[in-house]
């Protein structure tokens, strides 16, 4: 998709403040294409989630604003890019940390006059809540609590520093033998800013996902902070409704784990787009039976086409119908005769090329190749 780089471009380079519905009519607009003005088949966060896990990684609009947005605060946390720091923040009366874990008791009007920092601060407020309970451990509080060009930012000691494994507070000779030059007074206001954070916030000991992406390198930033961004929002998403519809069809609870065999092995199986639409297709139930057509047009029967005997449903269709299997039969017999192997003969095995019994990958995926290429009519 090559409207996504346009995008990207224009939420890195432009932070501003965007609506939610901006991105609800974005989303409207981008569907409105994709299904050609037809109602939509696959449930529009199923579509967002990442191949790995099932989806077919269509662009969640305000999560990758979200995401451009944690490059540009990557340098307020990280304090080491000084000449960005300058240009942000000459007017600052306060140190950077001190707005990006603002428990909102001062207004800081002047702050938010800059529309740059007011978008991103509003957009850090939004993650914080979401992703930070406690106090991070890359929060400096000498930087927080003295001007920004007082002191040399690369001296500014965070928290990580200060804290020791069981997340006490270091005293102050401890830390000096570490090589931090800190005096009485500046020591004692971190002492009273850590037990203020730890009595109403707590303090993470450890790195947490984010961190580790807010401290790394700068390759791959928006990425790194999209997929981490859209595996927390769709946390629950995991199990869709298609998965359950298949355990029920096939008669047991088919694991998560034989499901993100299925999803690794359909990403590289092929580049071919018509053989993984296939796929994808039949994972999300995706061809409309008599049964649901029937629903849709009162005047058509919900009757299997085949037998004209039972209820047309997307199983009885592909697997369960009298006539489909004859059909099935007839590929299994081929596929034995092919591979001189016993194929085993469950609709999870036709359908979506989950095997139980171990047989070799020659023959796993010359199985799938056919079954995949040949359904039935």
């Amino acid at each position: 998709m090559n409207i996504l780089p346009k995008f990207l471009y224009l939420f890195q380079t432009i932070p501003i403040k965007l609506h939610k519905k901006f991105f609800e009519e974005l989303n409207r607009t981008t569907l409105k294409f994709i299904w050609q003005g037809k109602k939509p088949r696959i449930n529009v966060k199923a579509m967002q989630d990442m191949k790995s896990r099932g989806g077919l990684a269509f662009p969640n609009w305000e999560l990758y604003h979200m995401a451009t947005s944690l490059v540009w605060l990557k340098d307020w946390v990280n304090l080491t890019n000084k000449r960005i720091l300058f240009l942000e923040g000459h007017d600052l009366q306060r140190g950077w940390h001190a707005f990006l874990w603002d428990v909102g008791k001062t207004s800081q009007k002047y702050f938010h006059r800059h529309l740059i920092r007011d978008a991103l601060l509003t957009i850090w407020r939004k993650i914080r809540k979401k992703h930070y309970t406690k106090v991070p451990v890359w929060i400096s509080t000498m930087e927080a609590m003295i001007h920004p060009n007082n002191l040399e930012l690369t001296k500014m000691i965070k928290y990580k520093d200060l804290l020791d494994p069981q997340g006490n507070l270091k005293p102050r000779l401890d830390l000096q033998e570490q090589g931090h030059k800190i005096d009485q007074w500046v020591y004692l206001q971190i002492q009273s800013r850590y037990k203020q954070d730890k009595k109403e916030f707590g303090i993470n000991n450890k790195l947490q996902q984010l961190d580790k992406i807010l401290l790394g390198s700068n390759k791959k930033n928006i990425t790194k902070f999209y997929n981490y961004l859209l595996e927390t929002e769709l946390e629950e998403e995991i199990v869709k409704g298609n998965m359950i519809a298949w355990s029920k069809n096939v008669g047991r609870s088919i694991t998560l784990a034989e499901w993100e065999k299925v999803w690794g092995r359909n990403n590289k199986i092929t580049k071919s787009a018509a053989y993984k639409e296939n796929l994808y297709k039949m994972f999300y139930r995706w061809h409309l039976p008599p049964s649901r057509l029937a629903k849709m047009h009162p005047n058509m029967s919900p009757h299997c086409w085949k037998c004209r005997k039972k209820e047309g449903t997307f199983f009885h269709m592909w697997w369960s119908c009298a006539e489909t299997q004859k059909y099935w039969k007839k590929i299994k017999t081929w596929l034995e005769e092919i591979t001189k192997e016993q194929i085993e003969y469950k609709p999870e095995s036709f359908l979506l090329g989950i095997f139980d019994k171990q047989i070799s990958k020659k023959t796993k995926y010359i199985t799938i190749h056919i079954l995949t290429l040949s359904p039935p009519s």
